[in-house]
């Protein structure tokens, strides 16, 4: 339907999304189909991030992209997480940091030994939630996630070279093969 890319939406369902995430944390009472349903409230939380992701980015002829602000942004999530409020700030200033470190961060041939973002991104959840089961949050927050990273690099690896990449190459000589008959 094209509505995701008008950006009138994408700000309505963002306020509207934060005004409910606001309301859940200081007045539960208001919403009592959200407040202490975990998946919804993780749900509202998420989609929270992933609208703050889009707003940056349908707005990013108007938002400054400087370290600057990705430090003020990091600084403002240390210090609304260590007073409680990890919940209001953490979308948008995590949104922010993390667009201005894809953009600037020195990473330009990173794939040149194989693009493994489709692994990651289909092998992370199940991995995270496997080391969850056994207990690996104990290990703390920046090791769980170091664990998950290469755990998940386990999977994606194989999963680029033995699947997608032959996959790859099979498409290319199909698409290949189809260009070159149509022209004959």
């Amino acid at each position: 339907m094209g509505l995701l890319g008008k950006r009138w939406t994408i700000v309505i369902t963002l306020i509207g999304l934060w005004t409910l995430q606001l309301l859940r944390i200081h007045a539960p009472s208001l919403v009592p189909m959200i407040a202490g349903h975990t998946f919804i409230e993780e749900f509202i939380r998420l989609s929270i991030t992933f609208f703050c992701g889009a707003a940056i980015y349908i707005f990013r002829d108007k938002i400054p992209s400087s370290a600057w602000l990705a430090v003020v942004a990091c600084v403002i999530y240390v210090l609304g997480s260590y007073l409680g409020y990890t919940l209001e700030i953490e979308s948008v200033t995590i949104a922010y940091s993390v667009f201005w470190l894809a953009f600037h961060l020195p990473f330009h041939a990173f794939d040149r030994r194989g693009d493994y973002s489709y692994g990651l991104y289909i092998y992370a959840f199940p991995v995270q939630q496997i080391l969850a089961v056994l207990g690996a949050q104990r290990l703390g927050y920046i090791l769980f996630i170091m664990v998950g990273i290469l755990g998940t690099l386990l999977f994606a690896i194989p999963s680029y070279v033995f699947v997608e990449k032959p996959m790859l190459n099979l498409k290319r000589l199909v698409v290949g093969g189809k260009s070159s008959s149509s022209k004959e």
